[in-house]
């Protein structure tokens, strides 16, 4: 039994209930997975976004990052945020080449792709931003609750996109936060 991944300081961008997921197992056969592009898909509470986060926390440690908290602007090496509070952040800036500040990090994960109140901008934003490190393989972590075939409904790039990455999973099963 390996020893879980010790940080100091808090993680960029982590929501607090998150940060225990430095201690949670990685889904069997993802233990050795180096940094790249992943994309964990799944219905509401299936655990995506805690795997993602030890993912994150993972690959952010081996980046050499261990704290901070800038401001949107002053991306760190890591980044974990919600395509939402991306598009706020986005929006408040409102300056040209917006997605290639996202390209700093090097690890980002972006929560909640295509959920089911994106917005055109979002989608928009995330396809940006997704394409982009995807075209120069830059470590990248996406959770959605669509499947591909839903995604490539609203954008056909982004489902192209995400069909390329590295590794895909998708988790199922019930709501664990309901029982």
């Amino acid at each position: 039994m390996s020893t879980p991944l010790r940080i100091w300081g808090p993680m960029v961008g982590i929501p607090k209930r998150f940060m225990d997921a430095q201690g949670y197992k990685l889904l069997p056969g993802c233990e050795d997975w180096e940094p790249s592009l992943v994309r964990l898909g799944g219905p509401n509470g299936t655990g995506k976004t805690t795997f993602a986060t030890r993912l994150f926390i993972r690959w952010a440690a081996q980046a050499g990052v261990c704290r901070g908290w800038p401001s949107w602007n002053e991306l760190p090496n890591a980044q974990w945020i919600s395509l939402g509070d991306m598009a706020d952040a986005v929006k408040a800036s409102w300056g040209d080449g917006f997605e290639y500040d996202w390209m700093i990090p090097k690890v980002l994960l972006i929560d909640d792709v295509i959920d089911r109140r994106a917005t055109d901008f979002e989608i928009d934003l995330a396809e940006k931003v997704i394409v982009k490190r995807h075209n120069h393989g830059v470590p990248t972590i996406v959770t959605t609750n669509k499947e591909l075939g839903e995604i490539d409904a609203r954008s056909p790039k982004l489902a192209s996109t995400l069909a390329g990455f590295d590794h895909s999973v998708w988790l199922d099963g019930a709501d664990m936060r309901t029982k």
